[in-house]
């Protein structure tokens, strides 16, 4: 039996490791994903700045065309301008939406650890509770004349100190992490109405490119029935 009783400490000792090495190894995914989540957006900020560079070139171009005379040739390059504008003005506003959706996915992320670290605490709180209603409901006289000596009674009252103290640490802590949560909430919420205003402008934006191009389609066979 001896035997045996090793081999079941042994057991119990692989599982205690096991346990403690799934849970770091999903903290890592975890702060992994985080990261990956973070690089998406700088590389969405970069691309940004890119097509906005870009955009500036296309409106310069625009501004020279609309200066010219307005023959059919030149109101159809002007034409092509504003279709050319309005196109790289298209990226950019798509390449904001892809940001703002990487946003929300990491303002997502936060929000259910902070909710679960909340839970936690708040789990906790209410097994101190527990414990100092069940202490309370014996009375401290009764521990009092249950302690046979001073030393165990100031232990006890040491005990209890100890855990009234950490009760008010974790009421900071969870009043904290309420103020961070209430504030994520708030900027997922911000980024969410940035977002479906992008998408409104998407819309608007590529009714645009549409009306343009049909308006250089009949310039175009204008500029044919004269040749014609």
């Amino acid at each position: 039996m001896p035997g045996g009783g090793e081999e079941i400490i042994n057991m119990f000792r692989h599982i205690i490791i096991l346990t403690i090495l799934f849970l770091l190894l999903g903290q890592a995914v975890l702060a992994q994903t985080d990261g990956d989540l973070l690089e998406q957006i700088k590389t969405k900020e970069a691309e940004i700045k890119k097509l906005e560079a870009e955009l500036v070139k296309y409106k310069d171009a625009l501004s020279k065309t609309q200066n010219q005379a307005g023959t059919l040739k030149k109101q159809i390059a002007l034409i092509e301008s504003q279709i050319n504008k309005l196109r790289a003005d298209l990226k950019v506003t798509q390449a904001k939406i892809s940001k703002a959706e990487t946003n929300i996915k990491l303002y997502s992320r936060k929000i259910q650890e902070k909710e679960k670290k909340i839970k936690e605490r708040q789990a906790a709180m209410a097994r101190s509770f527990r414990f100092l209603a069940y202490i309370d409901d014996r009375g401290f006289v009764a521990a009092i004349l249950e302690s046979k000596k001073l030393s165990d009674f100031l232990s006890q009252s040491e005990y209890l100190a100890n855990v009234a103290g950490g009760l008010y640490g974790d009421y900071k802590i969870l009043a904290r992490d309420k103020q961070e949560l209430s504030d994520l909430l708030s900027g997922q919420k911000e980024i969410k109405e940035e977002l479906t205003d992008l998408k409104n402008e998407l819309q608007s934006k590529s009714r645009l490119v549409e009306s343009q191009q049909q308006e250089k389609n009949t310039l175009l066979k204008e500029t044919k029935n004269q040749e014609a």
